[in-house]
């Protein structure tokens, strides 16, 4: 395999089809004349070029090292999740588990991942998703008080389209449960102790 420099004709697809684009948000488009497939998905499309990378013995394989920060930041959010718990003995939540708001797909989420690191550890964690394709752990709502990690976040992932994308609770979250938010946009709201994770400026609110 070798990369060659061509002269190319033709059109020019955008890799990130919008939500209203007559192709339709995470759906396969293939051009039947240039057989460019275009796709809103990460990340996926780092997963498979890092295979190709290492498949072809590319060198340096900027993709993995990509993936592997990846990989080492959701171990540092599951430690996180498991001291919060311990501390308080209180069960883990991820809200959201497909790989971003209002689609089914959980292969490659990050969600997962995170929960992984979690079960490593000899902890259970269950996810609520009304849309997640993936039964596994997935349950209907929370009764009891938890360490609840916000997976999805609406308005971050689809405000871009400058249309009113607000967020909503997948459950009610119970009284004494302490939601950790890494968008750090989740307020502060009765009964309830939010961690804006990543942010050192309120590092003495994280140690509640």
């Amino acid at each position: 395999m070798k990369i060659e420099k061509i002269t190319y004709t033709g059109k020019v697809y955008n890799i990130e089809v919008e939500p209203n684009h007559h192709t339709h948000d995470d759906q396969y488009y293939v051009n039947a004349d240039t057989g460019i497939v275009v796709h809103n998905c990460h990340p996926r499309d780092n997963i498979a070029l890092r295979w190709l990378a290492q498949e072809y013995n590319l060198g340096y394989d900027l993709f993995d090292t990509v993936m592997l920060a990846r990989e080492q930041q959701a171990k540092n959010l599951a430690d996180f999740l498991l001291d919060l718990a311990k501390k308080h003995n209180l069960p883990i939540v991820i809200h959201g588990k497909a790989y971003k708001p209002d689609v089914p797909y959980c292969i490659g989420s990050y969600s997962t991942l995170v929960a992984c690191y979690i079960k490593t550890q000899g902890y259970s964690v269950v996810f609520v998703d009304p849309l997640a394709d993936d039964p596994t752990d997935v349950v209907n709502d929370v009764v009891d008080p938890a360490v609840i990690l916000l997976a999805h976040n609406r308005n971050i992932t689809y405000g871009y389209t400058q249309q009113d994308q607000a967020d909503r609770d997948y459950f009610e979250f119970r009284a004494g449960s302490i939601i950790v938010d890494p968008w750090r946009r989740y307020p502060n709201k009765p009964g309830l102790t939010t961690i804006h994770y990543g942010n050192t400026r309120a590092r003495e609110n994280q140690n509640k």
